[in-house]
This record gives C-alpha cells, sequence and structure tokens, in this order.
C-alpha cells in the first residue's frame, strides 16, 4: 500500500512539476512574415504581433491571439491596400483590451504615428492617426498604459530635412 501510495505522489509530482510542452506553427500561405514580439496576456495566453508582406511595398500589421496552450483563437490584419500598418508595440489593461502603437503609411505617402484600441476579442474599438503636416515621417517606438488608464507613447517624428 505505501508503495502504491508512494508511486502515486511521485507521477503527480512529475506531471505538474513539470510544464507541458507545445509546438505550432502558425502562418499565412505565400507571405513573407517577420514577428515582431510575444507577450502574455491577462488570461495566460499569447499575443503575437508580426508584420506580412503580400508582394512589393505591402506591408501589413498581424496580431494573433492564442490560448494557453498556443492554439490560435482569433487573429486580425491591421492595414488595408493601400494602407500600410507596422506595430512597434502592444500592451493590454486588467478587463483585456489590447493597445497597439506603430505607425501607419497613407497612399498619400506619409508615415504617421498610429495607436488603435481592440477589445479582447480583437474587435477595434478606436484608432487614432497623430498626422502632423510639418513632419514627413512618424511612428511610435514605445508606449506603456498608466495606472489611471491613460496611454503614454513615445514617437520619432522626423522631417523630410532630417
Amino acid at each position: 500500500m505505501k508503495k502504491i501510495i508512494l508511486v502515486a505522489v511521485w507521477l503527480l509530482t512529475v506531471q505538474y512539476t513539470f510544464p507541458q510542452k507545445w509546438e505550432h506553427t502558425i502562418g499565412q500561405a505565400n507571405l513573407d512574415e517577420n514577428s515582431r514580439r510575444v507577450i502574455e496576456h491577462y488570461d495566460k495566453g499569447y499575443l503575437i504581433t508580426a508584420t506580412y508582406t503580400a508582394g512589393y511595398n505591402d506591408v501589413h500589421g498581424w496580431l494573433l491571439k492564442t490560448d494557453i496552450n498556443g492554439n490560435p483563437l482569433w487573429n486580425v490584419t491591421l492595414g488595408i491596400d493601400p494602407d500600410q500598418v507596422i506595430i512597434e508595440k502592444t500592451v493590454y489593461d486588467d478587463q483585456g483590451n489590447i493597445y497597439v502603437f506603430g505607425s501607419i503609411l497613407r497612399e498619400i505617402d506619409i508615415d504617421s504615428p498610429l495607436v488603435l484600441k481592440l477589445n479582447a476579442c480583437g474587435e477595434l474599438e478606436w484608432c487614432r492617426i497623430f498626422a502632423f503636416p510639418e513632419y514627413d515621417y512618424g511612428y511610435y517606438t514605445d508606449g506603456i498604459l498608466l495606472d489611471n488608464g491613460d496611454l503614454l507613447a513615445l514617437a520619432s517624428m522626423p522631417n523630410a530635412n532630417q
């Protein structure tokens, strides 16, 4: 009886001590994808940010949500032709809302800083593009969520003469 209890305790210890490992290949056919970041989300799943190119100069932001085991739950493409989006930073709040910082290249050939808010299901809540006529290029390089719920972002805003 002691041996059975000892073996049972040992088996349970082994099962819960060593985490389960998983491997998934996630991607889209015929696209040149570049991963940016992987962060753990509020529900212990993962948010994966990437960019992909579907042709010459056709860059899109890509946000993918997985469960705790790496199984894809949903994905969102950011930037619809002719707009191009590059994701630089992703943060989230306690409710699972996702804030995406980056840049958008509009068809008028001006890069502008971009911030998006998506709910926990990946649906767009709001979007803000910060375009200033005196700057030809701009993008967010970093962003944080403050304790009071405000967003603080760091932007690079050079012009054509710099």
